[in-house]
């Protein structure tokens, strides 16, 4: 899990000029969210059975003042860097034969994340 959330935040350093522009206080609450992010995931994919609450799990680990700092629209391109860097693993965090079951389950959350930063800009705004 904690090295999912390094290979995200150093895709992101690397695919994201404007990521690197950000003050240090800010990345670092970005790197927070992906981690939350991917560790509610693997919390969810052991138990599909449980509800998602992605707004609070996730995004209730960054400040409100977030939110000013970074787009909608960059948010969605953090989002996609980070599920993309989770497909990219499936291989190797799945159990053997549970990797489609894995790829699915990943669009299925991607898309409850989607939803859930939609919701926060839009409750901030």
């Amino acid at each position: 899990m904690g090295t999912l959330s390094t290979a995200a935040i150093q895709r992101m350093d690397e695919q994201l000029p404007w990521y690197r522009s950000l003050p240090p206080e800010d990345r670092s609450w970005v790197g927070l969210v992906a981690q939350a992010g991917i560790a509610r995931f693997v919390e969810w994919f052991k138990d599909p059975d449980e509800r998602l609450t992605i707004t609070a799990d996730v995004f209730g680990a960054a400040p409100r003042e977030l939110v000013r700092a970074i787009s909608l629209r960059r948010t969605v391109d953090l989002v996609r860097l980070t599920i993309d860097v989770v497909e990219e693993h499936v291989d190797e965090i799945a159990l053997p034969g549970e990797e489609s079951m894995l790829r699915e389950s990943v669009l299925l959350y991607s898309r409850e994340i989607a939803f859930a930063a939609a919701a926060v800009y839009a409750h901030a705004a």
